[in-house]
């Protein structure tokens, strides 16, 4: 990363929408891969490239949760994307999906469940899918401040992707 700034270069860090298992090049910048982010493993990064492969980009953290199977993407690796920035590019804040987050696993894993087991909604009568939009409560407004954010990168990565703290310095 150190390199990386010297030479000019952005580091920027995971996305769910962009990253794959290690770095890649995106743009002029590169891009942290998706196995760097404690608690998530191989396995879940596998699990979050086919979903995202097979419907296209998340747009919420309740969509990303229905859709990435919950029994290789468990909530404590969920919790550790959101606050390193994997799932900034949803437009919600990180403090705001945090305090989704309880509830967004939940319904993720129930929907999960009800489809393994062949059931379906009440409102999937006849057998057509659905063609209403799915709709989920709003992502709470409010943000972390800067120094907490970066901390929670630190906490998730194991370094500062955005900037150092001490770089304004």
């Amino acid at each position: 990363v150190n390199r990386c700034a010297e030479m000019g270069i952005e580091v920027l860090p995971p996305d769910v929408n962009s990253s794959d298992h290690g770095f890649v090049v995106s743009g002029n910048s590169i891009r942290f891969g998706l196995d760097a982010v404690k608690n998530v493993g191989h396995q879940a990064v596998q699990a979050i490239l086919d979903a995202r492969e097979k419907d296209g980009e998340f747009e919420s953290i309740w969509d990303f949760c229905e859709r990435v199977d919950t029994r290789a993407v468990n909530k404590r690796a969920v919790e550790c994307l959101v606050k390193c920035g994997a799932l900034d590019s949803t437009g919600a804040s990180r403090l705001g999906m945090l305090g989704a987050l309880p509830a967004a696993a939940s319904f993720g894993q129930k929907s999960q469940e009800d489809s393994r087991m062949g059931q379906s909604s009440i409102f999937d009568l006849g057998g057509a899918e659905s063609s209403a939009p799915k709709v989920h409560p709003e992502i709470p407004p409010g943000e972390f401040e800067k120094a907490e954010l970066l901390e929670l990168e630190k906490e998730s990565v194991g370094r500062y992707v955005a900037e150092h703290p001490l770089a304004a310095v």
